[in-house]
């Protein structure tokens, strides 16, 4: 199972460095490694919106100071570093009509709602809140997300281990490919619809109930 040591030792074995048993070691590389890897991994994760971070969770109900424009509020999920959608309950759905049957969130594309405050305003009750997480624990991670996290921080960790210009030099173009090759996996994987909202009023011309 990947953890942070096995990380910190593919990062090293990349530039010539001696393996560790434990970040908390006194050695140069577990004190070097300890001191970059939470900074590699937010920049990582700040670099693109990863499909792996997506939650849904039961929007928690609050009281609305919006009520004129929006008829219900919801917190903002902890750890959610942006709000996706909000979507109506799972069980809904249209019955079939044209050539498929969908699931209301996605006949209805992307339903409108405003996050301020920490507040989710929006017009659909009992929703479904779709958020993106700050984080998630690296056994969570793709194989090539934790490749691009050891890559940077070998990038990171070069010259106060190996004092070498030309290994630095390697490592940051190793950083930069297997970024761009988990990124190209991630988009792969969790392809990105966009669709137009369409109200129930123009659903229902279009014959979807019936």
């Amino acid at each position: 199972m990947a953890s942070v040591v096995s990380i910190c030792n593919d990062a090293l074995a990349s530039i010539g460095a001696d393996a560790i048993a434990s970040i908390e070691e006194r050695s140069v590389s577990a004190v070097e490694c300890k001191r970059a890897y939470d900074g590699v991994v937010d920049d990582i994760l700040s670099r693109h919106e990863w499909g792996f971070l997506t939650r849904r969770v039961t929007g928690a109900p609050v009281v609305t100071d919006r009520s004129s424009e929006w008829t219900y509020g919801y917190a903002k999920p902890d750890g959610a570093t942006r709000v996706l959608r909000v979507l109506p309950k799972p069980e809904a759905s249209y019955p079939e009509f044209g050539m498929f049957d969908l699931p209301m969130w996605d006949a209805y594309g992307p339903i409108p709602f405003v996050e301020q405050g920490g507040t989710i305003y929006a017009n659909v009750p009992n929703a479904i809140v779709e958020y993106r997480a700050s984080t998630a624990p690296v056994s969570d991670f793709p194989p090539l997300l934790r490749y691009a996290v050891s890559m940077e921080l070998a990038a990171r960790v070069a010259m106060p281990i190996k004092k070498d210009r030309a290994i630095k030099g390697d490592a940051i173009q190793m950083a930069e490919l297997s970024l761009k090759r988990a990124i190209a996996e991630d988009e792969n994987r969790y392809p990105r619809r966009v669709q137009q909202y369409v109200s129930e009023a123009e659903l229902a011309r279009r014959g979807a109930f019936g």
